[in-house]
């Protein structure tokens, strides 16, 4: 009881956190563009072994942000009330962008060019390709700024950090394992779909809405 008793308290926050982890998750962007060149141009093994490669430093990210909100927390109460401040600011900043600015356009076609000129080519099936999908995401700063400022928000008052943001943190890796999956296996008529300006302006509207949701949620809570 006392080991399943922190799951549940966790649990509603976790369901929570699933479906709105799904908007950014889905969102278009190099991860998108890898998985999709690589299913098209290279072959559904390569592709998977850049999701495996991107959940991998999705799971680290998470490991370090957990690590780094326990120290802080650690250090001073008040530290994760301004991690989550930071976190507000930093999720308006991203809505307004995004529903004042959407792109009309992903630009799949140049992002995979420019893709397949910055990040090592995965010829060699799938190890090499995880290793790509690894070492992009792992030199990404943003990919672990944004883990940063969006978990803590779904952390209950007076849960443990370090188990929630794991928990946490599983959830977004497991969105975005069966999610990049699903884009290999319907990554033609994706390509499609992903091109056309009408859907790519309100995919980022409807982003850019979910995040001041969540900003406003945060600097309230």
């Amino acid at each position: 009881m006392t080991v399943s008793q922190p799951f549940l308290a966790l649990l509603p926050s976790l369901l929570s956190f699933g479906v709105a982890s799904m908007i950014p998750v889905m969102s278009p962007g190099l991860d998108t563009v890898m998985v999709i060149r690589l299913a098209t141009m290279e072959s559904w093994r390569s592709a998977l072994g850049a999701v495996l490669g991107i959940c991998t430093t999705m799971a680290l990210w998470g490991l370090a942000a957990a690590l780094g909100l326990s120290a802080l927390l650690a250090a001073s109460p008040k530290a994760l009330l301004v991690v989550k401040w930071v976190g507000a600011l930093y999720l308006a900043w991203l809505g307004i962008k995004l529903v004042l600015h959407p792109r009309s356009t992903m630009g799949l076609q140049g992002d995979a060019t420019a893709a397949g000129r910055t990040m090592p080519k995965a010829h060699g099936g799938f190890m090499a390709s995880y290793v790509v999908g690894f070492v992009t995401n792992l030199l990404n700063p943003q990919v672990g700024l944004f883990i940063m400022m969006f978990l803590p928000q779904f952390i209950p008052s007076g849960a443990p950090v370090t188990l929630a943001t794991l928990a946490l943190t599983a959830v977004l890796v497991f969105n975005a394992g069966w999610w990049n999956v699903l884009l290999i296996g319907a990554s033609v008529p994706l390509v499609r779909m992903l091109t056309r300006p009408a859907f790519v302006r309100c995919f980022d509207r409807l982003m850019g809405a979910l995040f001041l949701f969540f900003a406003v949620k945060l600097s309230l809570s």
